[in-house]
């Protein structure tokens, strides 16, 4: 038989340490945790969040340096031309080359199974690119809706020989060759539009476009100018017709150069600015 417990032993309490009674938190202790929490999140979260922007601003520059160096595989495979503008090879006095460098087309006639692309369409009928490059990686909802992109290619244009002054219409690529475009000139640019076209921006309304040059090297801008100008609200022709002013903007400041001193814009102000400065 075991032996009984003893007086002694039952009326013995048994001793807890501090750390084993406190197995809990208080309510305020969980409040002020819970509120250090969200102290740190909202410190730690724009930084985040811009650093996620700049990678994609960063991935964006990446596969326009892609796109640059197939430009020069493309031009070095076809006697150093580049990619003409939609409907270009079909112009004719009844047959006007319309929707060309503005709506970012990557089709050339839009029907058939004769289509080999235009501007950087080409590049991808003819497989030196794929179709996923036409999106930027900063841009959520693509801009691919009748066969457009989310970057201008080759934004350089001219008037057709024997044509009116109709850009809409009549236009062409300014330089036929990648070795004719000047050092200082964008091959490719993220696309100058409206707002919610524009790839780069952050909650502070501030924007910048990725330019890209015809050695390949890809500079990122900033300008307030131009971004206030477009969310001003401009009309939809002045939109489209002053792009070449926007592209002309861009790269100067991607020269470093004051893109609002007239000195610098030589002869090749297309339109008249509008507003001030920009």
């Amino acid at each position: 038989m075991s032996e009984l417990p003893s007086a002694a032993r039952l009326g013995r309490r048994r001793i807890v340490s501090p750390c084993q009674a406190l197995k809990a938190f208080t309510l305020v202790e969980l409040l002020v945790v819970i509120g250090i929490i969200a102290v740190l999140m909202s410190i730690l979260l724009p930084t985040l969040n811009a650093a996620r922007r700049q990678a994609k601003i960063v991935a964006c520059a990446a596969q326009m340096r892609d796109i640059a160096t197939a430009t020069v595989c493309y031009a070095a495979d076809c006697k150093g031309y580049l990619p003409e503008y939609r409907k270009y090879d079909q112009g004719s006095p009844t047959n006007p080359t319309i929707y060309t460098y503005t709506l970012t087309y990557t089709v050339d006639s839009g029907t058939g199974t004769n289509d080999y692309g235009s501007q950087m369409g080409r590049l991808v009928f003819r497989r030196y690119l794929t179709t996923k490059m036409y999106t930027c990686p900063a841009q959520p909802d693509d801009q691919l809706f009748g066969g457009r992109i989310n970057y201008h290619y080759n934004p350089h244009p001219a008037i057709i020989n024997g044509r009116t002054n109709d850009w809409d219409n009549d236009s062409t690529t300014r330089w036929k060759k990648l070795k004719d475009i000047p050092k200082d000139r964008i091959l490719l640019v993220d696309t100058v539009y409206d707002v919610a076209q524009i790839s780069h921006t952050d909650p502070r309304k501030k924007a910048s476009w990725n330019c890209a040059f015809p050695d390949g090297h890809v500079v990122s801008v900033a300008c307030p100018e131009l971004f206030d100008s477009i969310k001003g609200g401009r009309p939809v022709a002045s939109k489209w017709s002053r792009m070449n002013d926007d592209v002309r903007v861009l790269e100067l400041k991607a020269e470093g150069r004051d893109p609002f001193s007239v000195a610098n814009w030589g002869g090749d102000k297309f339109y008249p600015f509008v507003s001030v400065p920009y």
